[in-house]
């Protein structure tokens, strides 16, 4: 899964605080949350007008 740039705070954010406290979720929940809008997005595309 690729990461847009405005996310990339986010994502680093993330890795940081699984880094330092061994609590993965904000790490694994992120792509999860950029799946979910990403399908929004789509799904949004392909509704007609």
């Amino acid at each position: 899964m690729a990461f847009r740039p405005e996310d990339r705070t986010a994502y680093l954010g993330a890795l940081e605080h699984a880094s330092l406290t061994d609590d993965l979720l904000p790490f694994q929940s992120l792509p999860h949350a950029r799946l979910d809008a990403t399908l929004a997005e789509y799904l949004d595309a392909l509704r007609p007008a």
